[in-house]
């Protein structure tokens, strides 16, 4: 058995036995305890200190990331979300009650999540209500890093910016945004990005240079069951592509997307 970047740690035979004889201390591999925030009762997510948040070659190690820290309740015990994103903390968790909040540059933190009471994109809708602004900005973030079940609506330059960053973005609705001067109305992704975006839905975007609902430069986004519909560009109606940009669309809708341009 060939093993890579694995934490094989207290396990009652021993550790780096038998078949796998020799290979700790290579190819990314260690013993240590990866510090679950509470195994005995089935969190298996992991402490900010864990050393499978980010081992050097590897990133996160194990199929869940943080998850030991604080709730924050917007507005029941924070009145905004930006004021809860400014005290979160990786690990952290900032759950908001449905309603719609007129809120714009949310600037995300790696680890956090944001996410509606609900999980659905019909419980909460943050409307940047056209106030010159994108809604949610994500700056070197990484994969720990979640949105999920909410409405962002409002945005002018983009609905969601995202800047060498691979968050993940879950049953969210990106409609009605728009990056007058530029490119991206929906989604702009740049410098590197690679998020992963499942069960969404991109409508009514318009970028006026390109990419009404998507626009991607030298970034790999990840796209799966999401659906783009009635969003213009001047070029792509839907999606742009440019230096070197790889987007991957699996099981998506691509339909009434319209370019006013050549």
């Amino acid at each position: 058995m060939d093993l890579s970047c694995s934490d094989v740690y207290g396990n009652a035979a021993g550790d780096y036995v038998d078949c796998i004889t020799g290979q700790n201390g290579v190819e990314g591999n260690f013993s240590e305890d990866p510090l679950f925030c509470d195994a005995g009762a089935g969190d298996h997510h992991i402490d900010g200190s864990s050393p499978c948040l980010d081992a050097p070659g590897c990133g996160l190690m194990g199929a869940l990331g943080i998850g030991c820290g604080r709730i924050w309740l917007v507005p029941s015990e924070v009145p905004t979300i930006t004021a809860a994103m400014d005290s979160a903390a990786a690990g952290d968790e900032i759950v908001v009650e449905c309603g719609t909040y007129e809120e714009s540059s949310i600037q995300m933190k790696s680890g956090v999540t944001l996410r509606s009471e609900t999980g659905e994109p019909d419980c909460v809708t943050i409307d940047a209500a056209g106030g010159g602004s994108v809604v949610i900005q994500c700056t070197s973030v990484d994969e720990t890093t979640l949105i999920e079940g909410i409405t962002l609506t409002g945005g002018y330059g983009s609905g969601l910016l995202m800047t060498a960053s691979s968050p993940r973005l879950a049953s969210c609705v990106i409609q009605n945004n728009t990056w007058g001067p530029s490119r991206g109305g929906g989604l702009a992704c740049r410098d590197g990005s690679s998020p992963t975006i499942t069960d969404c839905v991109f409508l009514d975007n318009t970028g006026t240079y390109r990419g009404g609902a998507l626009f991607s430069k030298d970034s790999s986004p990840s796209l799966e069951n999401c659906v783009f519909a009635q969003c213009e560009g001047d070029t792509g109606g839907a999606v742009w592509c440019e230096d070197g940009s790889l987007v991957t669309l699996t099981n998506c809708t691509v339909t009434d997307n319209s370019s006013v341009g050549a």
